[in-house]
């Protein structure tokens, strides 16, 4: 049974005091969030974002002497809190458990752009998305042309991001007068802006990565800055941004004799061992990565 480590487990006389030995983490996010690269130099060592995809995420830990350790961990979202401990030396890191080392085929994968950072897999856990969907206006001083718009799908709050919220893509159907006046997006943020005199109702196709489809209306509004919608989606119609790697026939059998990767230990014979834990907790679309302490 996995306990959820404490964020202080040490006391201030141990061999493990002074914030575990740890200096800072830096977290490396998916490039959809802005900034994706986020170190903490204080503890807690932790991040919390709200988002729908999975994905692997590294981390450098870099302690007091000096010295760092990079370490990676899939975000899991099947169970509240999921971490992996790690073992380092009072002036030194040693991590406590062995990777297995990749195969011939994951590194031409790693190479190629195929790697598990870089797939899709489906998030099996329930709960709501929250999309959002309107214009923001702008007047301008232009008597043939004196509206600007954007009409946009985003996240909750009509918050403008890079995060695709679970949408493959969104087309605008704008008025006739536009040409071209069916405009499909595909990448976030999903979104059109244009000039024109008149206010007009949009009809918006919503494309979940999933396949299925909402498709809404949307008066334009030029009586102030921003106005929008809210579209609730289930969490079952939405697929996340990373798919897990496939264990092949020998790793399934490691697993089975109980010699996979996460099993194996390596004991450090030096005196004054500290140990660390780094994962992620998890309550419907808002984890937690940290770096912590571990019993």
């Amino acid at each position: 049974m996995i306990r959820r480590p404490p964020r202080s487990t040490l006391s201030s006389s141990s061999a493990a005091s002074d914030v575990y030995k740890r200096q800072q983490v830096t977290f490396f996010l998916h490039p959809d969030y802005q900034p994706s690269k986020i170190t903490v130099k204080e503890p807690p060592f932790e991040v919390t974002r709200e988002g729908w995809g999975a994905f692997d995420m590294d981390m450098t830990i870099k302690m007091l002497d000096g010295s760092e350790q990079i370490v990676t961990h899939d975000l899991d979202f099947e169970q509240a809190i999921s971490f992996n401990e790690l073992q380092c030396e009072a002036s030194n890191v040693t991590t406590s458990i062995t990777k297995q080392q990749p195969t011939p085929r994951q590194r031409n994968d790693v190479k190629a752009g195929n790697s598990s950072a870089s797939k899709r897999k489906r998030s099996e856990s329930p709960g709501k998305l929250q999309l959002s969907y309107g214009n923001e206006y702008k007047a301008l001083k232009d008597e043939d042309m004196p509206h600007q718009w954007t009409a946009f799908v985003r996240g909750k709050d009509g918050t403008k991001s890079k995060i695709r919220h679970g949408v493959a893509q969104v087309t605008f159907f704008l008025h006739p007068d536009y040409q071209p006046s069916k405009i499909t997006v595909k990448e976030p943020p999903f979104e059109v802006t244009r000039e024109g005199w008149g206010a007009f109702d949009m009809d918006m196709t919503i494309k979940m990565l999933d396949g299925s489809e909402q498709i809404v209306t949307h008066d334009l509004d030029f009586e102030q800055a921003i106005s929008f919608n809210e579209l609730q989606c289930e969490a079952s119609n939405v697929t996340t941004s990373i798919t897990k790697q496939q264990p092949t026939p020998r790793q399934r059998n490691d697993v089975k004799a109980g010699n996979s990767s996460a099993s194996k230990r390596k004991r450090s014979e030096s005196p004054g061992k500290l140990q660390l834990s780094y994962g992620n907790e998890y309550k419907a679309d808002k984890w937690t990565v940290f770096v912590r302490g571990s019993d």
